[in-house]
């Protein structure tokens, strides 16, 4: 695994409080600590890394609005497409992570992993010193989750972030939805579950 575009990636990312997440109408949980997790009317707070990211303010996971990305083959093996990154989290907390994504089109990736992860700067890049990370996510055409990542942070320095990497070759069009990070979260579609 190469992480380092996630060093390149870090001077534009933008950290966003836990209090705008309840304003999210894509986002119904007070806990979750992304403020613009559904990408209702924009992108905002999200960093992307090897492509061209817009708003698609028609297609979403489970209401319009959704962030999209048409990667570009950087040369190397992993390109990091997009990522979130909290400043302000507990110490020896378990927090949950995860997004729900698509192929729009192009070429399939050979493989993909998604990473909720501490790192030792506030810009969430370094080496992680907490990380649970998930290979080979299933992607096709239609809307499905990340797994639920899960990790235990070390202390209250640095960024804790939620990351999705994708292995060449590009180009290929993604699209994500309703990212979430938190304590006790689960994908929004797991939330109105109910068995009789």
């Amino acid at each position: 695994m190469n992480l380092r575009s996630s060093l390149v990636i870090a001077t534009v990312m933008i950290a966003m409080s836990a209090g705008a997440a309840a304003a999210n109408s894509n986002c119904p949980d007070p806990a979750n600590m992304i403020g613009n997790c559904g990408f209702d009317t924009d992108i905002t707070g999200w960093f992307v890394g090897d492509g061209t990211a817009y708003h698609d303010p028609v297609d979403g996971a489970t209401a319009p609005g959704s962030l999209c990305i048409d990667a570009v083959d950087d040369g190397g093996t992993w390109i990091v497409l997009m990522g979130y990154c909290i400043t302000s989290f507990s110490s020896a907390t378990t927090y949950s992570g995860g997004i729900t994504f698509r192929q729009t089109g192009g070429t399939t990736p050979t493989s993909n992993y998604v990473e909720l992860s501490q790192r030792p700067q506030t810009n969430c890049g370094g080496v992680p010193t907490a990380v649970d990370l998930r290979n080979d996510v299933p992607i096709s055409g239609s809307w499905s989750d990340s797994p639920n990542l899960t990790m235990t942070t070390t202390s209250t320095t640095g960024g804790l972030g939620l990351f999705v990497y994708f292995e060449d070759p590009a180009p290929f069009t993604i699209c994500f939805d309703d990212g979430y990070i938190g304590i006790g979260l689960v994908p929004v579609e797991l939330e109105a579950l109910t068995v009789e």
